[in-house]
């Protein structure tokens, strides 16, 4: 049997932090994968989580995938639930989505080329895992902005 952890403190115990320093901070840690952890002074956490994402990131790049965006007529064949969702999760890498985003809106000839080649789809799966990775690591930076500062061994 677990020993039993004593009671977390009422939330007025504990320090606030302003939504400011919290919100640039998610902000960061979502443009650039990683720096949010930096931050935080894990600076191993976060240069492993840089080389995973932007790494995932080159290789659906070198697959030929590319962030484009979603049909968003409801009479384009391509307009779906699961095209709009895989844009935001491939939006959730931050500046690299970004970048990718802006080159296929100034050279729209890439994009259909892109879009027309015989592995965009596969690309395109690894530039969807790059970005829920980092939606999952910006999440563990909030999660460790809250709980510091709180009292050794409680849980919140």
């Amino acid at each position: 049997m677990s020993p039993e952890l004593p009671p977390a403190p009422p939330p007025s115990d504990l320090p606030a932090r302003p939504l400011g320093v919290t919100g640039s901070t998610l902000l960061v840690a979502w443009l650039i994968p990683g720096l949010g952890h930096i931050l935080h002074r894990d600076i191993r956490r976060g240069l492993i989580l840089f080389f995973l994402v932007e790494g995932v990131f080159v290789v659906g790049l070198l697959f030929h995938g590319a962030v484009l965006w979603p049909a968003l007529s409801p009479q384009d064949w391509g307009f779906n639930a699961v095209n709009i969702l895989t844009f935001i999760i491939q939006l959730a890498n931050g500046l690299a989505s970004l970048l990718c985003l802006a080159i296929s809106g100034i050279y729209p000839a890439w994009s259909e080329a892109t879009r027309a080649h015989t592995l965009f789809e596969l690309g395109t799966v690894y530039l969807l895992m790059a970005g829920a990775i980092n939606s999952f690591a910006v999440g563990g930076v909030y999660d460790r902005h809250l709980r510091r500062g709180r009292p050794e061994g409680t849980r919140g």
